[in-house]
Order: structure tokens, then C-alpha cells, then sequence
């Protein structure tokens, strides 16, 4: 099976599994990166060194690290997929070393930066709905688009952590 056919695969079952339309363009987009890298290659001909190359060639692209990671974390996501189905003997990516992420601190709100936020939702339209948002985001550290995406069967009303 040639490389590309098995991406191919690959994103119809995502795609088959529900996953987000987000996350699927961005498998897309790297595998499909990844493919143009290696060429027409047969998916049993793939090396580390296919892996190991492309990664390195985005690095000396001076790709942002946290892009290089999100290559990284793509390929082994697909090619843990090819081993289980039964398309590929073993994952080359475990043996390539995971690009190194900037330490990224994120500082908290202060009290007064929590109380101010309060201030101006109580202000709009929806002020209930709108202090729950924000409470959750404050409270969870959760973003924007996981709080959108959040859909009542993920909540767990029973279980307190």
C-alpha cells in the first residue's frame, strides 16, 4: 500500500469516528506535507529516517516549535493507526525525538482582573449565561473554542474532581 492510500485511510476512518473538522484539516494538511516530502513511497518502505528528515527540514524552516510538535504529534497519531491496522509493523516516530517546547508559564487572573470581568458581563444582555462562561473558563482554564464545543453529554454531573 503506497503512503498516500494509507493517509487516505487513515482520514476516512477520523472522519468515520466523528472527529472534529478542525483536527481533520490539520491531519490533513501535515500528512499531506508529509507525503509530498517522501514521495511516492510504498507505506513498507517508510524509515525513521523519513520521519527524522521531515521533521528536521521544518525545523530549519524555522517553523514555530509548537508547529514542528503538532507535525510530530500528527505522525505518530497515523502511524499508531497503520500498526493497529496491521499496515505497518512498528511506529518509526518513537524513535525520533520529540521536538523541545519553549517552557510557556501561563499566568493566572489576578482577583481584581476576575472581578472586573465580572463587572462587564454583569452588564450584557445575558449576564446569568455569560458569568457562567466566564466562571468555567476562570475556574477550568478551559478556552474559547473548548467551551463552545462543549455539548451536554460531556458533562459528568455525578463525578466531583
Amino acid at each position: 500500500m503506497l503512503l498516500q492510500e494509507a493517509v487516505d485511510e487513515f482520514l476516512t476512518d477520523c472522519r468515520a469516528g466523528g472527529l472534529a473538522p478542525k483536527t481533520l484539516d490539520v491531519y490533513a494538511m501535515n500528512l499531506r506535507l508529509f507525503c509530498g516530502a517522501t514521495g511516492e513511497i510504498d507505506l513498507a518502505d517508510l524509515r525513521v529516517s523519513h520521519a527524522r528528515h521531515f521533521l528536521a527540514d521544518l525545523q530549519e524552516r524555522d517553523l514555530s516549535p509548537y508547529t514542528v510538535d503538532q507535525y510530530y504529534r500528527t505522525l505518530n497519531t497515523f502511524f499508531r493507526w497503520c500498526v493497529r491496522e496491521g499496515t505497518l509493523g512498528a511506529n518509526p516516530i518513537v524513535q525520533v525525538r520529540r521536538p523541545k517546547l519553549p517552557k510557556h508559564i501561563v499566568h493566572r487572573l489576578r482577583s481584581e482582573q476576575v472581578m472586573r470581568l465580572i463587572e462587564v458581563v454583569n452588564e450584557t444582555a445575558l449576564h446569568d449565561r455569560n458569568l457562567a462562561i466566564v466562571l468555567l473558563m476562570v475556574d477550568s482554564g478551559l478556552r474559547v473554542g473548548e467551551v463552545v464545543g462543549i455539548r451536554p453529554g460531556d458533562l459528568n454531573l455525578q463525578e466531583s474532581y
